[in-house]
């Protein structure tokens, strides 16, 4: 009779040990995915900064080359304004 109980015992624990095996293996395999996902967030949100500051950089340029433009289109209305001011006298 002892010994049956003990037999059911290991049995008992054997089943016990493999689902917590079980278990484990699939907290790893979820800490895993969680992981990877936490990657490509990362990655993501490199991407997204990296093509922001390449808008950014790209609008920056834009506004910088009609800003020059601009100056060079003033430097012309006012150099035409001298050559005529001089033909004037």
């Amino acid at each position: 009779e002892s010994r049956k109980r003990a037999e059911l015992d290991a049995q008992l624990l054997a089943n016990r040990i493999a689902l917590l095996k079980q278990e484990e293996e699939k907290a790893w395999k979820k800490i895993e995915e969680t992981r990877k996902r936490a990657g490509e967030i990362v990655e993501l949100r490199k991407q997204n900064e990296n093509k922001f500051a390449a808008k950014e950089n790209f609008y920056k340029q834009k506004w910088e080359s009609i800003r020059a433009a601009q100056a060079q289109n003033a430097m012309s209305r006012d150099k035409a304004r001298a050559t005529r001011d001089q033909t004037r006298m």
